[in-house]
């Protein structure tokens, strides 16, 4: 699979999401040859970042040379206004908006000539709502939102409409770590969606999180209790006969939470239920076996995963067969597209 495949999964999509498990696992070189074929193809292209990229080295290890984001003629870019002067290239402002990066305000502007730039944008799901909004407003047919796994506002569906996923032998050293952890990842980006309509109701009139009984009834949560360690409290919640059967949740899921509720169930279905998947944080576990544990995790809004980019170097470390970790990931994620997009730097 090519960047040419990747821009026909993308065609029908208004922002799309660029994500890495971790770094320099290649997600910077997808965004970049996402956006040389998306320009082959006439589109104008928005660009921002829920965070920095397209610095020339790495931050953290300035041995490894990082691909330059260059963004076509045309292209219009929302980023930090000190790092778009200090790219040296002609720009139209065209928005200057209220938020504001460690790096100075976010700006969105238009670039004639293309050309390279660093890319800092607001790190909020609002923040990058607003100015993806504003850069399709401006004439941007499709926009492209650089993201990290620990940055998960770029996945939500309120900022993209379908995510790319960015893994590879930096995620780990062992082989078969890559795939669990790829796997873990790609299953809570395709989290189910609550069947319940009773959740959706609960969730659009209630001012917190909420648990619903087996009775219909709405019971405030506390927010101190989704936090963990109330783990008493919490089995009162979904005790007897009328126990909760539903707690949906106004804000983050923390695997400290999820186990506990795990414990109080002793084995009672019960389903925990997030706006979407960039709200679900886990760590120890994934949200496959906690399904098998009787707790479901889902969400009231589904996040798109459309394909999977792999990146078999891990720099001034280890290297795997590209062949065999796609081959394996595709096995176990059935349905999911799988590229690489090398060369790539030991």
């Amino acid at each position: 699979m090519s960047a040419h495949h990747l821009a026909d999964l993308v065609t029908e999509a208004q922002r799309v999401a660029v994500i890495g498990l971790a770094k320099n696992t290649g997600k910077t070189r997808t965004l970049v040859a996402l956006l040389a074929e998306l320009h082959r193809r006439d589109r104008t292209v928005g660009l921002t970042s829920v965070g920095r990229d397209g610095e020339a080295t790495d931050v953290v290890d300035p041995r490894i040379t990082k691909p330059r984001i260059p963004l076509p003629p045309g292209g219009l870019v929302a980023t930090a206004e000190p790092l778009l002067r200090a790219a040296g290239l002609p720009y139209e402002v065209v928005s200057r908006t209220g938020y504001s990066t460690p790096l100075g305000r976010t700006m969105i502007a238009r670039l004639p000539a293309g050309g390279a730039v660093e890319v800092a944008g607001p790190s909020s799901n609002r923040g990058t709502a607003e100015v993806t909004a504003a850069m399709r407003e401006h004439g941007a047919d499709i926009v492209l939102v650089d993201g990290a796994i620990n940055r998960r506002a770029a996945s939500s569906p309120a900022v993209a409409d379908l995510v790319l996923l960015a893994t590879g032998a930096a995620l780990h050293t062992e082989f078969a770590q890559v795939v669990e952890q790829t796997v873990a990842a790609a299953e809570v980006f395709a989290l189910p969606c609550s069947g319940d309509p009773a959740v959706y109701s609960a969730a659009a009139t209630a001012a917190g999180s909420v648990a619903i009984t087996g009775s219909g009834a709405v019971v405030p949560v506390d927010r101190a209790l989704t936090l963990g360690g109330a783990g008493a409290d919490l089995s009162r919640l979904l005790a007897g006969p009328d126990g909760a059967q539903h707690v949906v949740l106004s804000g983050a899921l923390c695997e400290s939470f999820a186990e506990e509720i795990r414990r109080a169930a002793r084995g009672r279905k019960v389903s925990l239920v997030v706006t979407d998947s960039s709200k679900v944080f886990l760590a120890q576990r994934t949200s496959d076996w906690y399904r098998r544990q009787n707790v479901s995790i889902e969400v009231q809004k589904p996040t798109v995963l459309a394909a999977v980019s792999v990146n078999p170097v891990a720099p001034f470390s280890h290297r795997f067969d590209s062949v065999a970790l796609r081959t394996e990931l595709s096995a176990r994620l059935p349905g999911l597209y799988f590229c690489d997009l090398g060369p790539h730097v030991d």
